[in-house]
């Protein structure tokens, strides 16, 4: 049986009926979304053998590869996760429409990661930036809205421009190239045209400008976090294309573009540390997360490309969780400063113990999934000759600054004692929302603690992953840290001895209310206000304001 018709047709007919359904149907007809997102999980896994067979009876338009099911796979399965909150939330106010378009975002991820034509490649592009601008402007605001047609037309433009060139350059409309030397000014400008595009999609320009205004709602912020993921899964699928499959980068623009990611992995790392709000928090480590995308594949090579789809992987993985746990204390508590919070470990239980393992994830730490990604990374740009010492000294900081920021966010929503006249008794409603906040945390230590396994599933289109990791040596250690670990907490969890005991604070002869927490908020508070790094701020702002510009100016010089 050919499944590939289950990836395309399938949430082409089931996206008309859902738009189709009546309002009052809106929990039912998300569950049919739910369930279109199943199919096409289960269509992409066993659609693997059959990666040599035509679609559709046209193989110039379709081409289907390991990797591309994979993309398929982790959409479908952010769109299950998603789908399953929305249904959740019993106060939505929206018409079946919004799960037509939801499920219609589906068959044009599909279709995207099919194409074997820079037609339809074009076409899958178009399709979702339409789909993703549609909901932006129905069901988060006009102005999200119009900001996303803005920058999806500037997206598709430059898309156009640059398949046009490169069209007249090789001749060919197929994806499948063979790789140009980039000695001449039309090959660098099909290269950087195609490229700002990606960068644009990978930095998911409209979810970050939604998500950094601390008056969003709950609700809302997911809505948009779905289409977010498939611009973030296209842009890095063209990024790819264009590192490996298409050019042959020079070692001049790679390092430039090794420089550009660290600077925007160190900057969303630095902004999170000495954030308060819990949306822009998110939202600057999603930017820092697109940093470590585009390090990754400007880095090259086997190493480079592994690391590459690590990170587009995780990123996925860890950004949504976060804007789920996000989600979940906003619509429960409606504050977004973290300062405000506190205490939420004892009502969020399994949200606070998913947080944790995310946090020790995103920072790199071992037996995680981060880790590998990190090492990886880190074995990349190692291999890289000149400066490679430098970046992998960036890395070892950026992974320093989000450990840091991870422990102030952890202290201060969950750790850090709560006054008593701020909190109200509240409970976790895991409802539908369960699954995905035991099963993302759990995907991070499977993969952490066996990572051939993984790479040989998900990257199968990559010789050797299976003996890469061998020579690394990774698994075999990974797996008895992670045994000894949780071998160790069983253990305390048995021979621990009465509950802790706590103790009123004194400073000298002077004793702290209760209702006054003791924190570190003064010290994070005075090292964001001291001039030394209000300067350094100042320059890193200058900075990005002289790099937006060029690559502004470098785009419009070839057209005057």
């Amino acid at each position: 049986m050919n499944y590939l018709y289950h990836l395309t047709l399938l949430p082409l007919f089931f996206g008309l009926i859902a738009a189709l359904m009546p309002a009052f149907l809106f929990r039912v007809t998300g569950f049919i979304a739910a369930g279109v997102s199943l199919v096409i999980m289960r269509a992409a896994i066993l659609s693997f053998p059959q990666c040599s067979l035509g679609f559709l009876g046209i193989q110039e338009f379709f081409r289907v590869e390991h990797i591309g099911l994979a993309m398929i796979l982790l959409l479908a399965s952010s769109g299950l996760i998603i789908s399953l909150y929305m249904v959740s939330r019993k106060k939505e106010e929206r018409s079946s429409l919004f799960w037509g378009l939801f499920i219609w975002t589906l068959f044009s991820g599909s279709l995207f990661f099919l194409s074997g034509n820079t037609l339809t490649f074009l076409l899958g592009w178009v399709f979702s930036s339409t789909l993703c601008s549609l909901m932006y402007y129905l069901y988060v605001s006009a102005e999200a809205g119009r900001i996303n047609f803005f920058i999806s037309g500037l997206e598709t433009t430059l898309l156009v421009t640059g398949l046009l060139v490169l069209y007249t350059k090789s001749g060919s409309l197929s994806t499948q190239l063979k790789p140009m030397n980039m000695a001449g000014i039309g090959e660098l400008f099909i290269f950087f045209t195609l490229l700002i595009a990606a960068i644009i999609r990978v930095l998911a320009s409209p979810v970050q400008k939604i998500q950094l205004r601390s008056n969003i709602r709950a609700g809302l912020g997911m809505s948009a976090l779905f289409p977010a993921t498939l611009n973030k899964l296209t842009g890095g699928w063209l990024m790819k294309k264009l590192f490996f499959d298409w050019f042959i980068i020079p070692p001049l623009v790679r390092y430039i573009l090794i420089f550009f990611g660290s600077a925007l992995v160190i900057i969303g790392a630095l902004r999170a540390l000495v954030e308060d709000d819990i949306n822009k928090f998110v939202g600057y480590h999603s930017k820092s997360m697109s940093g470590y995308i585009i390090l990754a594949f400007a880095s090259g090579g086997l190493l480079g490309l592994t690391a590459g789809y690590l990170y587009l992987f995780n990123s996925i993985l860890f950004i949504q969780y976060l804007f789920l746990s996000a989600a979940i204390i906003l619509g429960n508590e409606g504050e977004t400063d973290m300062r405000m919070l506190g205490g939420l470990g004892k009502n969020f239980p399994i949200t606070f113990a998913g947080v944790l393992i995310i946090a020790a994830a995103i920072s790199g730490l071992p037996p995680l999934n981060g880790f590998i990604s990190i090492r990886m990374l880190s074995l990349s740009l190692a291999e890289g000759g000149t400066f490679s010492s430098l970046w992998v000294y960036v890395i070892l900081i950026a992974t320093l600054l989000v450990l840091f920021s991870f422990v102030k966010f952890i202290y201060f929503v969950f750790l850090r004692r709560p006054s008593s006249l701020q909190r109200k008794k509240i409970v976790e409603r895991k409802g539908f929302t369960l699954p995905a906040l035991l099963l993302l945390p759990a995907i991070c230590i499977i993969i952490g603690l066996f990572p051939s396994y993984f790479l040989n599933f998900f990257i199968t289109a990559i010789n050797g992953s299976l003996e890469l990791f061998a020579d690394l040596k990774l698994e075999k250690s990974l797996t008895i840290m992670g045994i000894t670990s949780v071998f160790g907490g069983i253990l305390y969890l048995l021979f621990r001895t009465g509950k802790p005991r706590f103790t009123p604070i004194h400073t000298g002869e002077l004793s702290i209310p209760e209702d006054i927490p003791l924190s570190g908020e003064d010290v994070l508070s005075d090292i964001s206000k001291s001039h030394l790094f209000l300067r350094f701020m100042k320059h890193i702002n200058v900075g990005q304001a002289v790099l937006l510009k060029t690559i502004r100016l470098s785009f419009a010089a070839p057209l005057l």
